[in-house]
């Protein structure tokens, strides 16, 4: 979806369609691809942008331009994160210190990364990404003490996928999951995707439905529930 800016202030920009883009949703790709008249920090009024609307109903700039910080030091990026990217630090840490590498379906972890996944492919949003073995603040953490060996790697992929089929009933979806490892400023780290999902909802345990709201993954509960299964 396009809007056409129409107007700007200090904090963002109005466009044709009513909606108010926040300048602070705006990042190095962006600047760099839509380079503005006189300045490269504006956006210049009469182009066209991809937006997103949140569940919220916040306008974000769209995927492709605003997921991205470039530091301009050596070509780095840090990552930040938004409706189409998810950043993890562990494969089997949660963010409290819970870990439990070898007991029942997979670590308490796998749990976190299903939610962010799930999340993605429930709202319909493509072209997303979990990616693991980062910081918070979107750079790199490294997972090589997790995973040193390929050994590893695999066996992770395979405990992984195992889980998902599982957890929402739906191997072939488990199936369609990527796993992408590179190494970023010598680290270690992975980045899931999948193919665009037709086969319905994916429910947590069979339950527990999550939707991609911003940067967060969102459990529907009663009233939002029911109003979403309406409108399905």
């Amino acid at each position: 979806m396009n809007h056409l800016i129409i107007a700007a202030n200090e904090g963002g920009y109005l466009t044709k369609e009513g909606a108010y883009i926040e300048k602070s949703t705006i990042t190095g790709r962006l600047r760099k691809e839509l380079v503005a008249t006189g300045t490269e920090n504006e956006l210049k009024i009469g182009i066209e942008v991809p937006v997103y609307r949140s569940l919220s109903g916040k306008i974000y700039l769209d995927k492709r331009f605003c997921y991205v910080q470039e530091c301009g030091v050596g070509g780095t990026e840090h990552l930040i994160e938004s409706d189409h990217l998810e950043l993890k630090q562990s494969l089997f840490v949660t963010a409290s210190g819970d870990c439990d590498k070898e007991g029942g379906g997979g670590p308490k972890q796998f749990e976190v990364l299903a939610r962010a996944i799930f999340s993605f492919v429930n709202a319909g949003i493509k072209d997303w990404s979990l990616k693991i073995g980062y910081y918070n603040n979107g750079t790199p953490k490294g997972l090589d003490a997790e995973v040193p060996t390929i050994a590893d790697e695999r066996s992770f992929e395979v405990r992984f996928k195992n889980y998902i089929a599982q957890t929402c009933n739906k191997r072939l979806f488990a199936r369609s999951l990527s796993f992408n490892w590179s190494k970023v400023e010598g680290k270690k780290v992975l980045s899931i995707s999948a193919d665009e999902w037709h086969g319905g909802l994916l429910l947590l345990e069979g339950v527990k439905l999550y939707l991609r709201d911003g940067a967060s993954s969102v459990l529907l509960k009663w009233d939002d529930l029911l109003n979403y299964i309406k409108s399905l």
